[in-house]
């Protein structure tokens, strides 16, 4: 092997390893993406799922903001599959009669 190919693997290798976040890619948002939303024209159908660890070219990723605001057109069905996030046992309420 070569000293230029060994050279030339090293940064290479580097620059694979960096972890950049994902971001929303709504205009001027710039927050980190946390959801996928897909579609299927010809159902007419809209999917928004977790952000999958890879990317996926024809997946729109957006934050949670966004994600949370999306609405489908007239004539089309959407589906949430996020999983809903439990309420951390702090944050309930317990009823003021419960013993």
């Amino acid at each position: 092997m070569s000293s230029a190919s060994a050279t030339a693997a090293g940064p290479l290798a580097s620059v694979k390893g960096m972890d950049r976040p994902r971001l929303c890619d709504r205009p001027a948002c710039g927050a980190v993406a946390t959801a996928g939303l897909t579609f299927q024209y010809i159902n007419r159908k809209v999917w928004l799922d977790d952000l999958p660890d890879d990317p996926e070219p024809s997946m729109i990723e957006l934050c949670t903001y966004h994600a949370d605001r999306v609405s489908v057109p007239v004539g089309w069905s959407g589906d949430d599959r996020r999983p809903l996030e439990p309420v951390p046992a702090a944050a309930q309420v317990s009823h003021p009669l419960a013993g």
